[in-house]
C-alpha cells in the first residue's frame, strides 16, 4: 500500500513539474512577443518590468537583478518589492511541512541556483503542487494558469498581478494545510504499520515456540509409542503397579481387621445398650419405689403429726378443765373447810397436778420427736440408695457414649480405607487398560 502510495506521489510530482516547465516555456514566449509589439513607455514598460521580475524571481535568472534596478522608477521598484515580498512570503520547507533554514537567493553572476531548484521554487509557489497529492486538481491549475495568463500576459498591470500573487500565497496556504494533513495521515499510518509489524513479530515468535514445544512432545510421545508398540515396560511403572499392589494388599487386609473391629464393637455396644435399658429399668422402678415410700411416710408423717396435734389440743382442753374444775372444787372445798388448810391443800393437790401434766407433755413431745427422728433416718437412706442407683446410671451412659464415638471413628476409618481402595484398584485397572491399548 505504502509503496503503491509513494509510487503515486511520485508520479504527480513528476506531472506538476512538467507542467510547470510547460507553462514556464509559455509565459517566456510570450513575454518575448510583448516585449517586441510593445510601443508604449508608460504603464506598460512598467508593467513588463514587474512581469519581467516575477518572471526572474521564478525561474531564479541571474541577469535581472541587475540592470533593473538602475533603470526601473520608484514605482516600479515600489511594485517588485511587494511582489517578491509576496512571493518569499511562504518557503519551500513550510509548504512541505520541513524545518528547512531559510534560503538566500542571491541575484548575482555567481548564483548557484540551478533550473532544478528554480523549477522547485516555482513548484511550490503554484496552486495544485502542494496540496492533495492524491487526487491534484487539474482544473484548478488550468484556472490558475489562465488567471496569470490573463493577468501577467494581457494587461501586465502591477495590480493584477498582486492579485494574482495574493491568490497564489492563499491557494498555497490551502494546498499546504492540506498537504500537513496528509503528512500527519501518513506518519499515523506508518505508525500504525510498525505497530502492526511489531504484534506480528511477536506473534509470529509465539508461534514458532509453540511450534517447537508441540514437537518436543510429539518426539517424546512417538518414543514413548515405539517403547509400547515394542512390549517394552518401563521399569518405573512396573514399580508403581508393585506398590499399587502393596497398597492394596494392605488395604484389603486393613477393611478385614476393621470389619472386625467393628463386629466386636457392636456387640458390645449391644451389650451396654441392653444393660443401659435394665438399669434405666431398674432405676425406674428405684425411683417409682422411692417415690412411694416417701409418699407413704409423708402421709405417715402427717398423719402422725395430726393425731399428736390434736391429742395436744385435747390434753390442753383436758388440762384446762381439770384445772377449772379443780379450782371450783378447791374453792368449794375452801368455802365449806378451814380456809387456810383447804388452801394448802389446794395448792398442794394443784402443784401435783401440774407436774404429773409436764410429766406426760414432755414425755409426749419426746416419743413424737424421737419418731420423727427415726422416719427422717428412713429417708436419708432411701435417699442415698437413690443418688447411687443415679450415678451408676450415668456411668453407663457415658461409657455408652464414648463406644459409640469409637464406632463412628471405626467406620469412617473403615470407609476411607474402602475409597482408598476403590481409587488405587480405579488407577490400575486404568493403567493397565492404558498399558493394553499401548500394546
Amino acid at each position: 500500500m505504502f509503496k503503491n502510495l509513494k509510487s503515486k506521489l511520485e508520479d504527480e510530482a513528476k506531472k506538476i513539474q512538467a507542467s510547470v516547465q510547460q507553462y514556464s516555456e509559455q509565459i517566456q514566449q510570450q513575454v518575448g512577443q510583448m516585449r517586441s509589439n510593445t510601443s508604449d513607455a508608460g504603464g506598460s514598460e512598467s508593467g513588463s518590468n514587474v512581469t519581467r521580475r516575477f518572471l526572474n524571481t521564478v525561474t531564479g535568472s541571474p541577469s535581472a537583478s541587475k540592470g533593473s534596478g538602475q533603470k526601473a522608477s520608484d514605482n516600479d521598484s515600489l511594485n517588485y518589492s511587494v511582489g517578491n515580498a509576496l512571493m518569499e512570503e511562504v518557503s519551500e520547507g513550510d509548504l512541505l511541512g520541513l524545518d528547512l533554514p531559510p534560503r538566500e537567493r542571491r541575484l548575482s553572476g555567481g548564483s548557484t541556483h540551478s533550473n532544478e531548484s528554480s523549477l522547485s521554487a516555482l513548484f511550490s509557489y503554484i496552486p495544485g503542487t502542494a496540496g492533495s497529492v492524491f487526487d491534484p486538481s487539474e482544473s484548478d491549475l488550468d484556472s490558475t494558469f489562465d488567471e496569470v495568463n490573463s493577468g501577467v500576459v494581457k494587461s501586465a498591470n502591477s495590480e493584477q498581478v498582486s492579485t494574482a500573487l495574493f491568490k497564489l500565497q492563499n491557494r498555497a496556504s490551502n494546498y499546504k494545510d492540506k498537504y500537513r494533513d496528509m503528512v500527519r495521515r501518513y506518519n499515523e499510518v506508518v505508525t500504525e504499520n510498525n505497530k502492526c509489524r511489531t504484534v506480528l513479530a511477536q506473534t509470529q515468535d509465539k508461534a514458532l515456540k509453540r511450534i517447537e514445544k508441540l514437537r518436543e512432545e510429539k518426539k517424546t510421545l512417538s518414543e514413548k509409542l515405539a517403547k509400547a508398540q515394542s512390549g517394552a515396560v518401563d521399569s518405573e511403572t512396573e514399580a508403581k503397579i508393585a506398590d499399587y499392589k502393596e497398597k492394596l494388599d494392605k488395604c484389603v487386609a486393613e477393611i478385614k481387621k476393621n470389619r472386625t473391629k467393628i463386629k466386636e464393637l457392636t456387640d458390645e455396644n449391644e451389650h451396654i445398650k441392653q444393660t443401659a435399658q435394665g438399669e434405666n429399668a431398674e432405676q425406674g422402678l428405684i425411683s417409682l419405689e422411692t417415690d412411694r415410700v416417701a409418699a407413704e411416710w409423708k402421709e405417715r408423717i402427717d398423719k402422725v403429726e395430726e393425731e399428736w396435734t390434736a391429742r395436744i389440743n385435747k390434753l390442753e382442753t383436758d388440762h384446762a378443765i381439770q384445772l377449772a374444775t379443780t379450782k371450783a372444787e378447791m374453792h368449794a372445798a375452801l368455802e365449806n373447810k378451814d380456809r387456810e388448810a383447804v388452801q394448802d391443800e389446794s395448792e398442794k393437790r394443784r402443784e401435783a397436778l401440774e407436774k404429773e401434766w409436764q410429766e406426760k407433755m414432755e414425755a409426749m413431745k419426746e416419743e413424737h420427736e424421737r419418731a420423727i427422728q427415726e422416719k427422717t433416718e428412713e429417708f436419708g437412706k432411701l435417699q442415698s440408695s437413690f443418688d447411687t442407683a443415679s450415678q451408676n446410671v450415668s456411668k453407663l451412659e457415658e461409657k455408652l457414649k464414648s463406644s459409640q464415638e469409637k464406632i463412628e471413628l471405626l467406620q469412617k476409618e473403615a470407609n476411607e480405607k474402602a475409597k482408598e481402595a476403590e481409587q488405587i484398584k480405579v488407577s490400575l485397572v486404568q493403567e493397565q487398560h492404558s498399558q493394553a491399548a499401548h500394546i
